[in-house]
């Protein structure tokens, strides 16, 4: 993997990011309003007063730490990732052949199979706990998008992502959004254009504007299992065992915490707890001699 470097400057200082792909090809009038506003036509749409934009700005630091919590996933050590982005310190990543491409990553982590793995965390209302679907259709293109940069910045494989999602109050889910290289090629090829029109300051006709199809991706489904005899077995010994797993759980976050930010591993003669090259924290069983 790559280590991160500044900011290439783009020509005009004109940066295309992710969430743009939504606009362009879902939003009536969407590639025209762009392009107006990019070419300093039209005012951007004031958000700052936008509660739903708020809401999700301030719910994302309690939205990761409660993914952490549910997953058991820990977050890559990704600080030297991130810049100054109007005004705030975000995580970026920089196509390296096209500068003016410039996405911001909520977070991404490490699997167990050493791949790197986007999430982006999104707060929207509980009626779209049934119809998840249609939060897919929102975001997917986005998403593609972030991954096509990653894989350029890092120089290394990015195949997955995940919409980490708080519905209401109430309820919270994880939807994995697996890259389609055909669709990022198509949706690299529409900014690409677009880039074009706003340099040149020539305005996007109906002919131009190429149609991307995204590939649906269907969330998770829901079963009820009352009739499993061996799901239900497994969900009465998750109950009798659950407290004890919460006294392990919270003895193996206080073991990882001993690790400084300058330790590569500490240890006794009971167990090793170290540091991978993800920068996750593991926690390894000594066997006696």
């Amino acid at each position: 993997m790559r280590q991160p470097s500044d900011r290439v400057a783009s020509k005009n200082n004109i940066y295309l990011g992710a969430s743009l792909a939504y606009r362009l090809i879902n939003m009536k009038n969407g590639l025209m309003n762009a392009w107006l506003e990019y070419t300093g036509r039209k005012e951007p749409e004031d958000l700052s007063t936008k509660l739903n934009v708020l809401m999700g700005s301030h719910t994302e630091s309690l939205n990761k730490r409660y993914y952490e919590m549910m997953t058991g996933y820990e977050f890559a050590d990704n600080d030297a990732w991130r810049k100054t982005w109007r005004d705030r310190l975000e995580l970026e990543t920089q196509h390296p052949d096209y500068p003016w491409l410039l996405t911001h990553p909520d977070q991404w982590r490490i699997d167990d199979a050493g791949n790197i793995v986007l999430v982006d965390f999104k707060h929207t209302n509980e009626r779209k706990w049934s119809n998840k679907e249609e939060l897919v259709d929102t975001y997917s293109a986005q998403m593609q998008m972030q991954m096509l940069v990653a894989q350029a910045a890092f120089g290394v494989p990015v195949t997955q992502s995940e919409l980490s999602v708080f519905f209401g109050n109430s309820k919270w889910d994880v939807i994995p959004i697996p890259a389609e290289p055909d669709t990022q090629q198509s949706l690299l090829s529409l900014y690409r254009g677009f880039y074009q029109h706003v340099m040149n300051d020539e305005a996007p006709d109906a002919d131009w504007e190429p149609k991307i199809k995204i590939p649906k991706v269907v969330p998770h489904q829901t079963r009820q299992m009352h009739q499993d005899n061996e799901f239900c077995e497994l969900a009465a010994q998750w109950v009798r065992y659950k407290d004890s797993y919460k006294a392990f759980s919270a003895i193996d976050s206080q073991l990882k915490g001993k690790l400084k930010d300058d330790d590569k591993e500490i240890f006794n003669d009971t167990v090793r707890v170290y540091r991978t090259g993800g920068g996750q924290r593991r926690i390894k069983l000594l066997e006696n001699d």
